[in-house]
């Protein structure tokens, strides 16, 4: 399907390049009468996704449910790409760099 839901975000690195941090909204399973949780994970590495569950869907429009889709895949972005930037400015203060 090519309209599923995805956010890039994009960071700037030290060295002045930028690296895109692409999630993507992957699958998603009923939990209980009236709740569904939805995997996201960013830049193919599901091993790092994670799952976003939310209540009531009987009584959401298709609108505020894709609102919680979309709100959840930015967010696995943005973090993705704030954990790229700490590492990296914690590579700078580490003497041994990354373990």
């Amino acid at each position: 399907m090519s309209d599923h839901v995805k956010h890039t975000h994009t960071i700037t690195l030290k060295d002045g390049s930028t690296f895109d941090h692409t999630a993507e909204a992957l699958r998603f399973k009923p939990l209980s009468d009236g709740a569904i949780s939805v995997f996201a994970a960013c830049c193919g590495k599901e091993s790092e996704g994670s799952w976003h569950s939310f209540y009531d869907v009987a009584k959401m429009t298709e609108s505020q449910i894709a609102d919680e889709v979309k709100g959840h895949v930015q967010r696995k972005a943005e973090h993705h790409a704030s954990v790229h930037l700490a590492k990296e400015f914690m590579n700078t203060l580490i003497k041994e760099g990354p373990k």
